[in-house]
C-alpha cells in the first residue's frame, strides 16, 4: 500500500512540475528575464531538498517514528494547495518599467 500510494504521490508531483516549470517564462516581462526567474524557481526548490531531510531527521531523532514528520510534510502540502486555489491571483506577465525591460 505504500508503494502505491507514493507511486501516486510522485506521478502527481511530476504532473505539477511540468506546470511549474513553465511559470517562468509564462511571467517573465521579456525573454531576457526568463533565465534570471527559473534561477530563483530553482533555488527555492533546492532551499527545500535541502532543509527537509534535516528537519525529517530531527523530527525522527525528536518522536522516533515517522509521524510527526510525514504530519509536519501533509501540512505544508495543504498549504501550498490552499494557496494555489486561494491566494495565487491570475498568471500574467510582471509588470517593470518601460526603461527596466529595453536595459536588460
Amino acid at each position: 500500500m505504500a508503494l502505491a500510494l507514493l507511486s501516486v504521490a510522485y506521478s502527481s508531483l511530476t504532473v505539477a512540475a511540468t506546470g511549474t516549470w513553465s511559470l517562468p517564462a509564462d511571467v517573465a516581462p521579456s525573454s531576457r528575464h526568463v533565465g534570471s526567474i527559473s534561477v530563483l524557481q530553482n533555488f527555492a526548490s533546492n532551499l527545500a531538498g535541502i532543509f527537509t531531510p534535516i528537519l525529517i531527521g530531527v523530527l525522527v531523532d525528536q518522536t522516533g517514528s515517522f509521524v510527526a514528520p510525514l504530519a509536519v510534510i501533509g501540512a505544508v502540502s495543504l498549504v501550498g494547495a490552499a494557496n494555489y486555489l486561494f491566494i495565487m491571483g491570475k498568471i500574467e506577465p510582471l509588470k517593470v518599467k518601460e526603461a527596466e525591460v529595453t536595459a536588460a
